[in-house]
């Protein structure tokens, strides 16, 4: 109840702005199409979450809302096509938290943020760790105590180089005291799920919506959830911090970006636009069902919480190798 009046608040706060701003001034934004950029592949519980805004976006502005999926460089290459775009709010980045984290602890790849805007989280979700059956545990404990005794590896698949799963992944191997090999996969966690279900690796993260089907026909074993807290799809699933995994509380988010030289009058239509769409119930409906929660921030509030994170991850990702 707390969350959806805030958000509820959030979305009224903009709307007040937006009717403000326009008073008396030509609208700039919206006048065409728009264009959510995804830096994932189709399919995955984030390209869902897009394609529903989208569809809530579209009849807000009565303009076509389309996406396009850029993969690549763990978020680089979808925002800067973002970056390069013109400053008027047509094209947004739905960008992840893997920007933050390119920004917090990465030499090797560009940070993007200078270059972009925030406009506001969108939505937020923990992400689920599964193993294949064939591992033959039932708990994190089980799984740590039978890969020391057997000292060996666990094989887990992220959506990336850099990703918040590739973290996660090195985070929990870390505490746990046991080797953790990354192996990155471009097409998400369709791939990285496939993989387990086949046998190729031992372990992913995912959306816990996503994981829920293959969990319950028995196909994958999820052993917990990051975040804070248990995930509403899975709630018999324990977070890592009920097993004393306590790094390993950071959320996953989707949020909007749009390219840096935009006026702030557009980025506040744009922001309530998007929150009048997250207020949907068919949206909130098809968000919720790939485990992800409605968590609409303000331009502002979104700024400070990438701050915040970029200075907790710089602590947290310490020792993770990118190769």
């Amino acid at each position: 109840m707390k969350r959806r009046t805030v958000t509820r608040g959030l979305v009224a706060a903009g709307l007040a702005a937006s009717a403000g701003l326009a008073f008396g001034e030509e609208r700039q934004f919206p006048n065409r199409q728009v264009t959510l950029v995804m830096p994932i592949a189709a399919g995955g519980g984030g390209d869902t979450v897009a394609r529903a805004i989208a569809d809530g976006l579209r009849k807000q502005i009565g303009f076509p809302v389309i996406v396009e999926n850029k993969p690549g460089g763990n978020g680089v290459l979808a925002a800067m096509s973002v970056a390069n775009s013109p400053p008027d709010a047509h094209t947004v980045l739905l960008g992840f938290s893997g920007l933050v984290q390119n920004a917090a602890l990465r030499r090797d790849i560009k940070d993007v943020l200078p270059l972009l805007k925030p406009v506001g989280q969108m939505v937020s979700s923990g992400f689920a760790f599964a193993v294949s059956p064939a591992m033959n545990v039932a708990s994190l404990d089980g799984l740590v105590r039978k890969v020391k005794a057997a000292d060996t590896e666990i094989d887990y698949g992220s959506n990336g180089i850099g990703s918040i799963q590739h973290l996660d992944g090195q985070i929990f191997g870390r505490q746990a005291g046991i080797r953790m090999e990354h192996i990155p996969y471009k097409g998400g966690e369709v791939e990285s799920l496939a993989a387990v279900m086949s046998g190729t690796i031992q372990a992913t993260f995912g959306s816990p919506g996503i994981f829920k089907s293959f969990e319950e026909s028995g196909k994958i074993k999820v052993l917990a959830v990051t975040g804070p807290r248990r995930s509403a799809s899975l709630p018999d699933v324990p977070a890592f911090g009920e097993s004393g995994y306590t790094d390993l509380d950071m959320m996953g988010w989707v949020g909007a970006f749009v390219a840096k030289g935009t006026p702030d009058a557009d980025v506040a239509r744009l922001n309530a636009a998007l929150g009048r769409a997250l207020l949907d119930a068919k949206v909130r409906e098809r968000i919720a069902a790939v485990g992800f929660e409605v968590d609409f921030t303000s331009p502002e509030a979104f700024a400070r919480q990438i701050d915040s994170e970029i200075a907790r991850w710089k602590t947290l990702g310490k020792g993770v190798k990118f190769d």
